[in-house]
């Protein structure tokens, strides 16, 4: 369970690092253009469409990550229904 929790944690870092990356390199782009340009970054670029579908995104992440809990919370449970089968299926072939 725990190295699940330093997996989240990386990948919670990994995206955070990504975002940064990419507004860094967002907001250099602007920088070289138009410097008489009073408008902003996201005057005329996709920068809206950009930030949904990162926040959806991270929304999947998250759900994936409930999801993983929940099939490691399960798995032993799991297993033993698994061996339980087996055993029947095993026990009436006999």
């Amino acid at each position: 369970m725990e190295a699940m929790i330093a997996d989240e944690d990386a990948m919670d870092k990994e995206v955070a690092d990504k975002v940064k990356d990419h507004k860094r390199k967002h907001n250099s782009d602007d920088d070289d253009e138009d410097d008489d340009n009073d408008e902003g970054p996201s005057a005329g670029s996709n920068q809206g469409r950009l930030t949904m579908m990162m926040k959806a995104l991270l929304g999947q992440l998250n759900l994936l990550r409930k999801l993983m809990t929940k099939v490691q919370r399960n798995q032993g449970s799991l297993r033993h229904l698994l061996a339980e089968l087996t055993w029947l299926h095993a026990s009436s072939s006999s």
